[in-house]
């Protein structure tokens, strides 16, 4: 894109101004492009569990990954065993694939630790038993997820193609760009009431007012259900006033009484 190519030119003018072929980076003139942002779309719940029954069974164990750790592609494609931390349900995401390469994450928050629901781990252990006993092995790489051929990294292109669209196709839901399998995991999070900080220390973003640039119109529905996730919250607690002050009622009611009669003892 247009502004990856001003990133790039500007990177170069800035080191030609560090050697002093320039005297000034041209470049930091220039205001970045801003392209049209592609509207996000999501899955519900059912329907992700239904994309995954639907996918090819060599694949099954990346989709499910893909769907409920809200990991991008190229962290997903470049995965090591040795970044599942099967004791202590993490992933731990330490470079990506990008156009057959392997790099490391771009920013710090992209490298970080990851938690994993246990179903999501059970499915990682079955799928390393069957890579360990089959003839394609994790290879010299030792990557979770490889082709169907053994131990090659998966082509981002080949993994839309022949894999997911397929799969969305067979599961008749709409058509979604592989993407938004993140955000359908990140709208997940926020519906169950997550707070926006882990929702942006598990997708990895730099900042929080990038998850709330986001995400942020998703939150109007959790604020709309605040006032009953407080009650509950302190319901018990309020019930426990009550009940004190119930028994404190009723234990100076008895106490007054106790004394009326003793009055009238007294005077008759």
């Amino acid at each position: 894109t247009a502004a990856k190519h001003l990133l790039t030119l500007s990177m170069v003018c800035k080191t030609a101004v560090a050697w002093k072929y320039l005297a000034e980076n041209p470049c930091q003139f220039v205001k970045r492009p801003r392209g049209h942002r592609t509207e996000m779309q999501f899955l519900e719940p059912n329907e992700l569990e239904l994309l995954i029954s639907k996918t090819d069974d060599h694949f099954k164990c990346l989709m499910k990954t893909a769907c409920y750790t809200g990991l991008r592609q190229g962290e997903l494609l470049g995965l090591q065993w040795q970044d599942i931390d099967f004791a202590g349900n993490r992933i731990y995401v330490r470079r990506t694939l990008q156009q057959g390469r392997f790099y490391p994450p771009k920013t710090d928050a992209s490298r970080r630790a990851v938690v994993v629901p246990s179903g999501v781990m059970q499915a990682l252990r079955d799928h390393q038993v069957r890579q360990m006993v089959s003839e394609r092995p994790a290879g010299p790489e030792d990557l979770v997820f490889t082709t169907k051929k053994g131990s090659k990294p998966i082509k981002v292109c080949n993994l839309v193609r022949r894999v997911f669209n397929p799969a969305l196709a067979a599961a008749g839901l709409r058509r979604v760009r592989w993407h938004d399998l993140r955000h359908s995991y990140a709208a997940a999070l926020i519906s169950a009431g997550e707070n926006p900080k882990f929702v942006q220390t598990q997708l990895g973003h730099s900042s929080i007012k990038i998850t709330m640039d986001v995400y942020g119109h998703l939150l109007s529905t959790v604020y709309e259900n605040a006032a009953d996730r407080i009650e509950r919250a302190f319901g018990q607690q309020t019930k426990a006033t009550e009940s004190s002050a119930s028994i404190s009622a009723q234990a100076s009611e008895k106490h007054d009484h106790a004394r009326a009669s003793i009055g009238s003892l007294e005077r008759g």
